[in-house]
């Protein structure tokens, strides 16, 4: 709840990882958003590109977009959170966008309207570059393709800054954590995710409550 409005956020009782494979979750949204009061409904994280970003299925009396917007805006607060923290220069960065689909495009896009021109911008999409990476001499990569671990954490620059929205996750986490305790020299964090402090969270689907149980109780994704 806010001045302006209410947001409910309804989950359906089905893991991330396992939407693909799961032919009713159509039927799910359906079900779900016929409960929500609000009259538009906000498909998140990989919902969007099940339905074709919002184009099915179709839903009486209800207005369909996607989570993407606000998933964009936890990226660029984060990264210009990250800035400030670590006393950066975010024109003296060379700064890589890993997975140039409508999140990573859009934070890139946001990023640039509000900090200014970095001195330098790399583009990377495993889906349309072969798999090939080219952003090792990147100081600030902002991760957000569906590619899974295609980042090399050992490849990366000392002092590189990672920012991830990738689901599955862009490099692997023993990776990241290693060479984060062991090296110190690199910072390999989420970036598409509010804390909006304590939250109300229930869910028509009783499954639900054992997915909650793998999250924090006061972040949720930005999508």
């Amino acid at each position: 709840t806010s001045d302006y409005s209410e947001t409910e956020l309804i989950g359906i009782p089905v893991a991330a990882d396992q939407l693909f494979n799961t032919p009713e979750v159509p039927r799910l949204i359906q079900e779900a958003a016929a409960l929500a009061s609000s009259p538009i409904v906000t498909l998140a994280g990989m919902l969007p590109s099940l339905t074709g970003l919002g184009a099915q299925p179709t839903l009486v009396n209800k207005s369909i977009s996607t989570g993407h917007g606000a998933t964009v805006c936890a990226m660029y607060f984060n990264t210009a959170a990250m800035i400030e923290a670590l006393g950066l220069d975010w024109p003296d960065l060379h700064v890589g966008v890993l997975g140039y689909g409508s999140i990573g495009r859009s934070s890139l896009e946001q990023c640039l309207a509000k900090l200014g021109k970095p001195r330098k911008v790399s583009l990377c999409d495993p889906k349309l570059d072969n798999g090939v990476l080219n952003l090792d001499e990147c100081d600030l990569i902002l991760g957000a393709t569906s590619g899974g671990a295609t980042l090399v954490v050992d490849a990366l620059k000392p002092g590189a800054v990672v920012l991830d929205d990738s689901f599955p996750q862009a490099f692997k986490t023993e990776d990241a954590k290693s060479r984060m305790n062991e090296h110190g020299d690199v910072l390999l964090l989420g970036g598409g995710a509010f804390d909006l402090g304590v939250l109300d969270r229930w869910s028509p689907f009783a499954q639900a409550s054992n997915l909650r149980k793998l999250y924090g109780e006061s972040w949720v994704p930005g999508c």
